[in-house]
């Protein structure tokens, strides 16, 4: 079974082919706002460098966010449009999650996005990946507070690294493998109900709410 993996989510763009227990391409570039002129032309070179074509897959799976507004908007299209088209199994998959997913050690499992004004996205995981803290977006502090209770080996990560406070906060490469196979038993979901999992809403939303009340 050959799976095609998207994420365009943060600041990398992910594309990944799996079949079976194997990693047959991955390909990880930093394009930042790049991503709508690149995708689909990376997404094509991709099929090209496996000698597949996009028939032969048969799921895809695609970060569904939170992340880039932007970002996640190009990703999902892409998988809704191929998934439509062809008739494929679409598997939408946690941003938060995937990083979680790339780790290997450590008694909690912390991943973050910066969401800016000093606002994250972010989740927490004991080593087993049981869900500890709900993925949300978050102020600082109260980030910082829900780690202060965790006692133990922590492992904060992100898509680049930086400091949280006075924690530092590591850049993860995603394990593309480990993701597909851990999802790969997933049902799926119809192509019309995904949308991008923003967790807070965007700057447009937030203008219409403000100027109802």
């Amino acid at each position: 079974m050959k799976t095609l993996f998207i994420d365009t989510s943060l600041s990398n763009l992910v594309i990944g082919i799996v079949n079976g227990d194997d990693l047959l391409y991955i390909e990880s570039n930093k394009l930042s706002h790049q991503l709508s002129t690149y995708t689909l032309p990376r997404l094509v070179e991709v099929f090209n460098n496996c000698h597949l074509k996009p028939n032969d897959i048969d799921t895809i799976m695609v970060i569904e966010g939170p992340g880039s507004f932007t970002g996640l908007r190009i990703g999902i299209t892409i998988a809704k449009i191929m998934a439509w088209t062809l008739n494929k199994k679409i598997i939408p998959i946690s941003s938060l999650h995937a990083m979680a997913l790339s780790v290997n050690d450590g008694d909690y499992i912390i991943p973050v996005i910066d969401a800016r004004s000093n606002s994250y996205y972010a989740s927490i995981y004991d080593n087993d990946l049981n869900l500890l803290m709900e993925p949300q977006y978050i102020s600082k502090d109260k980030l910082l507070n829900e780690i202060k209770k965790l006692k133990g080996n922590l492992k904060i990560i992100s898509d680049h690294d930086f400091y949280l406070a006075d924690l530092k906060v590591n850049e993860i490469k995603l394990d593309v493998l480990n993701i597909v196979k851990s999802y790969i038993n997933h049902e799926g979901i119809s192509v019309h109900k995904l949308v991008p999992n923003y967790l807070k809403l965007t700057d447009a939303e937030r203008k219409l709410y403000e100027k109802c009340d």
